[in-house]
């Protein structure tokens, strides 16, 4: 992702491992800028998104949890939002901003893999919507914003995979169900 003109990605060195590393065009720069695993055991960053002027990613914590960070260019640190699923891995994906909101699927026990918001505001997370009530997964997949919405795949029980589009409304804070897909071996897929 970019952000003020600086590239941000996960880069992998025999020192560090896998973590969150930056490049800087105008100077040429490459830098490490959070080794959160210190030494050379990987935190993976991976889902990086731009928003509220930093970077957010999901990133291994201790003990192979997967949780959502955030990177501040402008204190240089980067930091944990509060655990989804303790003391287990909610491992967030898909992070997309909305609003001033990011929103993004998670697991959690009661609810199983569901579509969530982080609110930096609050400095806490939200359910948003349990596409499918109790344990079971929606999975919702494929976040994008269109005219100020969120639209996304979810898994329709008995309907096979990623088969409903489903459209959440912040401003009345909404999300309903669209149209079921057609039926198909792979479900549906948008890029």
């Amino acid at each position: 992702v970019s952000l003020d003109g600086v590239l941000y990605f996960s880069g992998q060195d025999e020192e560090t491992g896998r973590e969150l590393w930056s490049y800087d065009p105008a100077t040429s720069t490459l830098e490490l800028v959070a080794d959160i695993l210190e030494g050379p055991k990987p935190s993976t960053p991976n889902f990086l998104a731009v928003f509220n002027d930093e970077v957010y990613f999901r990133a291994f914590t201790f003990g192979s949890k997967k949780e959502l960070w955030h990177y501040d260019p402008d204190t240089g640190l980067a930091v944990q939002t509060p655990d989804i699923r303790d003391p287990d891995s909610a491992a967030p994906a898909e992070m997309t901003p909305l609003g001033g909101q990011l929103y993004f699927r998670a697991f959690d026990d009661p609810v199983g893999d569901e579509l969530w918001r982080y609110d930096p505001e609050t400095n806490a997370h939200t359910l948003v919507v349990d596409i499918v009530p109790g344990p079971q997964i929606g999975e919702p997949r494929h976040l994008r914003v269109v005219d100020g919405r969120l639209y996304f795949i979810a898994r329709a029980p008995n309907e096979g995979p990623w088969q409903q589009i489903w459209e959440y409304d912040p401003a009345t804070d909404a999300a309903e169900m669209k149209v079921v897909l057609p039926a198909g071996d792979e479900g549906a897929e948008w890029r």
